[in-house]
């Protein structure tokens, strides 16, 4: 519920409740890799690419072949100027699930953004 709550809070302009809100979520559910990917999502959506990338990272430990969660990552790296990274992320998703969009999206404006 929190980490809902917490992407709600970040869609709605409310960056400190965001925060606080995931900060919860994955307090209470500590093993829950959906609420990670929500609490990430949330803190991308407010700009605190790295607090997201450490929800990713952690929401990929949890469930290693979770499109969304790696996409979503390859999206917080890409955020911190971590192209390559990004890149590795995004084909990790595209070979599992080659037509992935979030996954093909984030290849793409990589390709744009070294041009």
């Amino acid at each position: 519920m929190f980490g809902l709550l917490s992407l709600a809070f970040a869609q709605s302009g409310q960056p400190d409740s965001a925060a606080h809100a995931a900060a919860t979520a994955v307090a209470k559910a500590p093993d829950n890799a959906t609420v990670f990917v929500f609490a990430g999502r949330a803190l991308q959506t407010i700009g605190r690419f790295p607090d997201a990338a450490t929800y990713l990272r952690r929401a990929v430990e949890l469930n290693p072949s979770d499109p969304q969660a790696l996409s979503r990552l390859g999206m917080a790296e890409a955020s911190m100027g971590h192209s390559a990274v990004a890149a590795q992320l995004f084909q990790r998703v595209l070979m599992s699930v080659p037509e992935y969009p979030l996954a093909r999206r984030g290849l793409e404006q990589l390709g744009r953004d070294r041009r």
